[in-house]
């Protein structure tokens, strides 16, 4: 099975690096269980040194959070959507944009 990952010009522009392989990583990890949604939920909240990482789903409902330190002098909320595409082969296509980009 090949994955293929993308994301919008404006994420790749606005959100650190660090962030978006974290996101990815919590995107894959969340594959490996038996019953996973299309349609991932990530909200971000940066403070300072510290990021929290909210991961949701509603079916089935699933919530995971992590936090990372980054590096940030200000204050910053972000809503992010991955989005998995199948293809008729069996890979699997995943889209990250902003909430307010779908």
């Amino acid at each position: 099975m090949k994955h293929g990952f993308y994301m919008t010009k404006t994420i790749a522009q606005e959100l650190p690096f660090t962030l978006q392989a974290k996101i990815w990583e919590m995107t894959l990890r969340r594959e490996r269980a038996d019953k996973m949604d299309y349609f991932h939920i990530f909200n971000v909240n940066m403070e300072m040194d510290i990021c929290r990482i909210t991961h949701t789903q509603e079916v089935p409902v699933f919530r995971c959070i992590n936090e990372i330190e980054l590096k940030s002098n200000k204050q910053h909320s972000y809503k992010i959507y991955v989005i998995r595409d199948d293809t008729l082969e069996g890979n699997h296509i995943y889209t990250m944009l902003f909430a307010n980009e779908y």
